[in-house]
């Protein structure tokens, strides 16, 4: 027997992908991991009856082992991330919240004046003097001052809530983009894992087979790249300088962040405007 019937690589690499579904809240994922167990289980019993095969499937095993441990590592680190993240932006959003809020109290405190003024001030009060300066009524001139402080406050009330309103939308979008990068950078440290436990095993293959597992002319790169097919994030290849030039926008958000195909001729921003 020149190679392993039980347990190539490959196989390996994805075994160890699969038991990161322990960590995840997810019932399917959690399946996949129970099942990986009892499969390595299998291994072990079907190995004994071959002393070349079981000296491989020992170590392979250890291997794939101490690779889990560094994957959960940077599972960990992954949810850190997120959790630190959503707290900023919590902190934030509770900031932009606050600028609503006071347009709303402006407001209140605007439409309040009218009533104030003509209540506390005797002699020449503001009315007074509107009525004097503009040539009306005098008995008109408190409701127009009224209606006046009513239109400021609806515009500071306007102008407060939309600034606060395009905030939680920026922040959003932020959110969403950080967590994508730090998802996006868990993936890489995953790849480089699963990388490094390929080569592992194929090591441990060479000193008990006296070769490397065949596997053609197929790079070891892509061999693992193919296990993480369809995890990796989409983004547009122009969202990096379109973040940093604050052109992303909450209608073409979904575009940045899937960079579908047709994203050059949907979307706008594709060429960034010359300032």
């Amino acid at each position: 027997m020149t190679m392993t019937n039980l347990l190539p690589p490959i196989t390996g690499v994805r075994m160890a992908w699969a038991l990161t579904g322990e960590f995840s809240n997810d019932p399917n994922s959690q399946l996949s991991a129970e099942l990986i167990h009892a499969t390595i289980k299998d291994l072990k019993e079907r190995a004994q009856s071959n002393d070349k095969e079981n000296k491989y499937i020992v170590s392979a095993i250890a291997t794939i082992n101490a690779s889990r441990r560094s994957l959960d590592t940077v599972y960990k680190g992954r949810q850190l991330n997120f959790d630190e993240n959503e707290k900023l932006r919590e902190a934030y959003l509770e900031d932009a919240q606050k600028t609503i809020n006071f347009g709303k109290q402006a407001q209140d405190y605007i439409n309040s004046l009218p009533a104030v003024t003509i209540g506390a001030v005797s002699g020449l009060t503001l009315s007074q003097w509107l009525a004097t300066s503009l040539n009306i009524d005098k008995d008109l001139a408190p409701w127009i001052l009224g209606l006046l402080f009513a239109a400021i406050g609806f515009l500071v009330n306007l102008w407060f809530v939309r600034v606060g309103r395009d905030r939680k939308l920026d922040l959003y979008i932020k959110q969403d983009y950080e967590r994508d990068l730090y998802y996006q950078h868990y993936v890489t440290r995953v790849q480089t894992i699963l990388t490094s436990l390929y080569g592992d095993l194929d090591r441990i293959h060479n000193n008990v087979y006296g070769q490397n597992y065949p596997v053609g002319n197929i790079q070891v790169g892509e061999l693992v790249k193919e296990t993480l097919s369809g995890i990796w994030p989409t983004f547009c290849p122009k969202i990096h300088e379109h973040i940093r030039k604050s052109l992303v926008t909450p209608e073409y958000w979904p575009i940045c962040e899937t960079g579908i195909d047709n994203a050059v001729k949907i979307c706008p921003r594709w060429e960034s405007p010359k300032t």
